[in-house]
């Protein structure tokens, strides 16, 4: 473990706080601090130089691990695991070594907004 990563948005557009997701898993931190953002394009970049340690089957999360040793999950969407992969394009796997701001997922914006369930917030 080694300094202090600098962090970056994985994506961009509206910030909104944890607290006024209307999913209890991301409300009330049950996995951890963070912030959400609603995107307004569908491209995702890391938000750190480090290594992916985990994509999730169904694309809708990639967890990272910093050069410090921080650990951050990029989570896309509310119950998006239901989507079963269909709107994510992954462009990285486990193990790799990524780059801050250098893309790691796209998403077909379109699709995702008319599948998902919940809105980002209340």
């Amino acid at each position: 473990m080694a300094g202090i990563d600098s962090v970056f948005a994985p994506v961009e557009g509206k910030l909104v706080r944890l607290e006024d997701i209307p999913d209890p898993t991301f409300s009330q931190k049950l996995m951890g601090d963070g912030i959400a953002i609603e995107p307004t394009d569908g491209k995702v970049v890391s938000p750190i130089d480090g290594e992916v340690i985990l994509v999730s089957d169904t694309k809708h999360a990639i967890g990272l691990k910093g050069k410090s040793g921080i650990e951050l999950l990029i989570h896309i969407g509310l119950e998006t695991v239901a989507l079963k992969g269909e709107g994510f394009d992954v462009h990285v796997k486990q193990g790799d070594c990524v780059k801050k701001e250098i893309r790691s997922l796209r998403l077909i914006s379109v699709l995702l907004k008319k599948k998902q369930k919940a809105r980002l917030h209340r």
